[in-house]
């Protein structure tokens, strides 16, 4: 009996190279590292399931008296068949696959892209070695062979004599050597936007990976041997690679680990040693944010985006040693280039909602760092502010509100999920009008059932969710200018509701001279220039900081405004917006220090008097 037709006839590739190339575009440019490490991480742990124990080591194979980097390990080893079925199909891997284990594709892809020459695979199974050449020829990927001379037939891989084995590898293990773009390239050397081109290898390692599974030793060789003038001779430079855990364990003040189960992350925390953040090395030594999955790192912002990445979490001060990793429980896996983590849902990490919730939780430790690293306001200027702005609290409460289509007042609050709540019975009653002659039956509701749920659930979400009891913002000052970028005259922290203020910000500078030099016209000469301008600082520092917090308490209902929308809002409040705002008061700003000085300086010589 003729066996049946299968029911689905399989889809394949017409053009692997363009797939391979295209999906290659993705990923980082060093990103091949990780993969042919996690290779071999998985292949020790594949050789002894229950107890892993192996080596990793990266160095260098000369091959025709050029140097091609080579990454060896001694875990379960390939046959030349088991090399084949690897490399010869996109997704195939030794070890299982899945959306949040191994793809099968990622050392194939991003090694070969970037070493079309070859990627060469030395492999030892049970004693037996051979190498395999996987390459780009006549504009397709895969194996390339070997051509008899005699009879003209490819084999596809050839024996490897067994002084061709590495140190490490005894009986099974594979090294791999990446040959480049051409016979020429030297592939140890760094790529030109590496870090540390001395120790790229182990600096981009070490960042990788949180930590490494225990038993595994991964060592990377620099490139540059040194001379040993006790042994006359030159020798090599092992760094041995830990993971960011171990660093920052070891060199931080405080850490800790806070457990956010509501919003399903753990968010780890470390605040660095002021030592440390000044030095330069392989690992990740400044502030930064990342998110944390199966003991690697992925999405990391440092550099230009770690203050705005760790005022998410509510960090408005000392961000250069400040270290916060997310790590979600409800992960689904990373994408196909490994650069970021797709949770259950299919959607990214939120860091809004986890730093959020880390900031309601904000560890002592880390609240304490932050006011050591500023000075506050005084606290007469902020009595002084909400003096002032309670002067215009009529006109912020319009702020919030809107006209319907039918002429009514709404609320641009998002505090009932978007829709909109008529205040015009409740601004009558607060203001003593008559909402009596409303029919009410005996249990004294007002109106329909379903108003009286409303309302009901209106004021259920304004007690749990009011947070703006004092809506001006704690206002510090950044005395070094080293927590807010230069050229901006502040940052907000939305999660804090903190305002810093850059003391070394050239407009204030400018404001404060020149108040010195309005007041030295004001007082006879016998006042010392330093109580001067103490009293200069102190006034000036009082209206900055006032067109400051006007700034921030005006624009934040805008948030909600689906005039504005979010973005519009972020960036009214962004360095730049409060840049902008507190710039284009200068007039104000200086008839107001005027007024104050008068009265303080009015004072003073009455006093001197």
């Amino acid at each position: 009996m003729r066996p049946a037709a299968p029911l689905i006839h399989e889809m394949g590739v017409a053009n692997v190279g363009f797939l391979i190339e295209n999906l290659g575009k993705d990923a980082g440019e060093l990103q091949y590292l990780r993969e042919l490490v996690q290779n071999s991480i998985e292949a020790i742990m594949r050789a002894k399931p229950d107890r892993p124990e192996g080596q990793i080591e990266i160095d260098f194979e000369d091959v025709d008296g050029i140097k091609k980097l080579r990454i060896t390990d001694n875990g379960i080893g390939m046959s030349p068949d088991d090399v084949q079925t690897n490399i010869n199909q996109l997704s195939a891997s030794t070890g299982p696959q899945g959306f949040d284990k191994n793809f099968g594709i990622g050392a194939k892809i991003t090694a070969a892209v970037r070493n079309p020459y070859g990627v060469m695979y030395k492999a030892w199974k049970d004693g037996e070695g051979s190498v395999t050449i996987l390459g780009h020829a006549e504009g397709k990927y895969g194996r390339i062979g070997w051509r008899s001379p005699d009879d003209d037939t490819v084999n596809y891989w050839l024996p490897l004599p067994a002084k061709e084995k590495p140190e490490i590898i005894k009986d099974n293990g594979v090294s791999v050597v990446l040959l480049g773009k051409t016979k020429e390239e030297d592939t140890t050397q760094a790529p030109p936007s590496a870090d540390l081109p001395s120790q790229w290898v182990a600096a981009y390692l070490e960042r990788r990976y949180f930590a490494l599974p225990p038993g595994i030793c991964l060592r990377v060789r620099r490139p540059v041997e040194i001379y040993d003038s006790g042994r006359s001779t030159y020798r090599s430079i092992y760094d041995t690679i830990r993971g960011q855990q171990s660093y920052l364990d070891k060199h931080s003040e405080y850490k800790g680990r806070t457990e956010l189960p509501h919003v399903n992350a753990h968010v780890w925390w470390w605040i660095l040693s002021d030592e440390i953040v000044e030095g330069g090395k392989t690992w990740n030594n400044r502030g930064h944010v990342a998110a944390l999955y199966q003991n690697e790192l992925y999405e990391i912002r440092g550099g230009t985006g770690r203050v705005a990445a760790l005022k998410d979490f509510g960090i408005y001060a000392g961000h250069g040693r400040v270290v916060i990793y997310v790590e979600p429980t409800s992960v689904l896996g990373a994408n196909t280039s490994r650069s970021s983590l797709i949770l259950k849902g299919s959607g990214p990490v939120d860091y809004a909602e986890i730093g959020a919730a880390f900031a309601d939780r904000m560890p002592d430790e880390i609240a304490a760092y932050m006011a050591g690293q500023v000075s506050a306001e005084q606290g007469d200027n902020r009595k002084a502010i909400l003096r002032n702005l309670k002067e215009v609290e009529d006109a912020l409460d319009q702020a919030r509100l809107r006209r319907s289509s039918k002429g009514k007042l709404e609320s641009v609050d998002n505090e009932t999920g978007g829709r909109s709540v008529h205040l015009l019975d409740e601004q009558r009653e607060r203001r003593g009008g008559a909402t009596a002659a409303r029919p009410q039956d005996a249990t004294g509701r007002v109106g329909s059932e379903y108003l009286r749920k409303a309302r009901e659930e209106l004021e259920r979400r304004l007690r749990a969710r009011k947070v703006d009891n004092d809506p001006l913002p704690k206002i510090v000052w950044d005395e070094g200018g080293e927590n807010v970028p230069a050229g901006r005259a502040a940052t907000y922290t939305p999660r804090s509701h903190i305002v810093t203020a850059n003391a070394t910000f050239d407009f204030y500078l400018d404001l404060l001279e020149w108040s010195i030099a309005e007041a030295k016209s004001r007082v006879a000469s016998e006042v010392k220039e330093e109580t001067l301008r103490t009293i200069c600082q102190d006034e000036v520092r009082r209206w900055f900081e006032e067109a400051l917090a006007q700034a921030v308490v005006v624009l934040r209902p805008l948030a909600h405004d689906a005039r504005w929308g979010p973005k519009a809002f972020e960036m009214a409040l962004s360095d730049e917006g409060l840049t902008a705002s507190v710039v284009s008061h200068r007039w104000l700003l200086i008839s107001a220090i005027k007024r104050g000085l008068a009265g303080r300086l009015g004072r003073l010589k009455e006093t001197a008097a």
